[in-house]
């Protein structure tokens, strides 16, 4: 039986939105690390400059399982592997309260990496699964919309927590809460195996089949354009608005708020927008407003107020990442999914900690405090602006192609 013939349109609603659920949590595991490091480095007495390396380890810990199991998602009902994986990310979740020191921490972290990365993996897939591709880029924004949901709610109800009560809180909410999913997925959703049957007839995803297949390639290509292109700047935003541009530190939760509002108000626009005119118009808007925000906020002298320049950089950015993954999302086959998706989230995990090792290595601190050679990072990341769109329109017109040659197949069969 086919999945998406059986749905309704308010069931495929309530598929979306259960991996909205997972997505949110682990999105909020993941980013409440970083800003909770002076409560718990101080709790732990643990050096604040090692404070960074516990959110650090989740990203790798979360590529090197992608990459492990990008071989065997496909093998599995998806139902049961992402509420196996959720269970791990739960325990893990909570074992991080547990922690006395430095080490027990990393290691709950590394843990919650190792479950958080396939997990996403797998919501991501069950929406393809899901969604026809006429309706693709609304159930895409939808996705990801549980990152800036996670920036403007989760992170700071977590803080909060931490302030009213201590660094463990946030993380028994967590896990609290990914009981909650995990009780909804397993009432709620049907089970995912449709993609087995497929697998008996083709191979499931495996890496070394993807490096020699030109359109996962190239798939994999403009998400690591796209990824490399904002994690130049992502990481020295807050020193760079602090110190270069001054504005106030009080302020600064207020405009990662803003930010956030408008990355999820964009998200959704551009869902609609990629159904409607495709992925190839979005994407070169997008390069339009990027590189507006880069050659008038990000060299100086800055033309824009603050707030302006970073919701502009946050909200293009959503717009050029809905393109990007709604593209991803036509390539692979039902039985190849999941390992697919495990593959882009290693590709933007890893590219994201090189594009942030690049930008370091060029960006001086001044004695001020402000960040030098910021041009030098502007022109590199509105170069990879620049490269997406012709990226994506080559991918879209392979794409294209490869749905009409099906077509004629399957009307040459009949």
């Amino acid at each position: 039986m086919n999945i998406k013939a059986s749905l309704t349109p308010s069931s495929e609603q309530a598929v979306i939105l259960l991996m909205v659920l997972v997505q949110f949590i682990n999105m909020v595991d993941y980013m409440m690390v970083m800003p909770l490091g002076p409560d718990f480095a101080k709790a732990l007495s643990i050096p604040v400059d090692e404070a960074g390396f516990i959110g650090g380890v989740y990203t790798f810990a979360a590529a090197f399982m992608a990459l492990l199991l990008a071989n065997r998602l496909d093998r599995f009902d998806r139902r049961w592997a992402l509420l196996c994986c959720l269970a791990g990310l739960t325990i893990s979740t909570f074992l991080a309260t547990l922690a006395t020191g430095f080490y027990s921490l990393i290691a709950a972290r590394i843990a919650a990496g190792l479950f958080g990365g396939p997990a996403a993996s797998l919501a991501t897939a069950i929406v393809i699964d899901h969604v026809p591709e006429e309706r693709r880029g609304k159930a895409m924004a939808l996705l990801m919309s549980a990152f800036p949901t996670a920036a403007v709610i989760g992170v700071p109800l977590g803080l909060e927590m931490a302030h009213w009560f201590n660094w463990q809180a946030p993380f028994y909410l967590v896990s609290a809460s990914a009981l909650i999913v995990m009780a909804l997925i397993f009432w709620m959703l049907p089970p995912q195996s449709e993609h087995l049957a497929a697998a008996r007839k083709k191979p499931p995803f495996k890496i070394t089949a993807a490096l020699a297949d030109p359109m996962m390639l190239q798939g994999l290509s403009i998400t690591g354009t796209a990824i490399f292109a904002s994690f130049l700047f992502i990481p020295h935003l807050s020193p760079y608005i602090q110190f270069n541009l001054g504005f106030p530190r009080e302020e600064i939760g207020t405009l990662y708020m803003i930010g956030g509002l408008a990355t999820y108000v964009i998200m959704h626009i551009t869902g609609r927008l990629v159904d409607r005119f495709g992925p190839v118009s979005i994407t070169w808007l997008a390069a339009a407003g990027s590189l507006t925000i880069i050659f008038t906020g990000f060299m100086p002298p800055a033309l824009w107020p603050v707030m302006v320049t970073f919701a502009g950089f946050m909200a293009f950015n959503a717009m050029r990442n809905v393109a990007v993954q709604t593209t991803n999302s036509r390539i692979p086959a039902p039985q190849q999914r999941a390992g697919y998706m495990a593959a882009q989230s290693a590709t933007r995990h890893l590219v994201s900690g090189f594009a942030v090792a690049v930008s370091t290595y060029i960006l001086t601190t001044s004695e001020t405090g402000a960040l030098d050679h910021m041009a030098s990072v502007a022109w590199l990341s509105a170069l990879f602006t620049l490269m997406l769109p012709w990226q994506v329109s080559r991918l879209h017109r392979s794409l294209t192609l490869r749905k009409q040659q099906q077509a004629e197949k399957r009307a040459l069969a009949t």
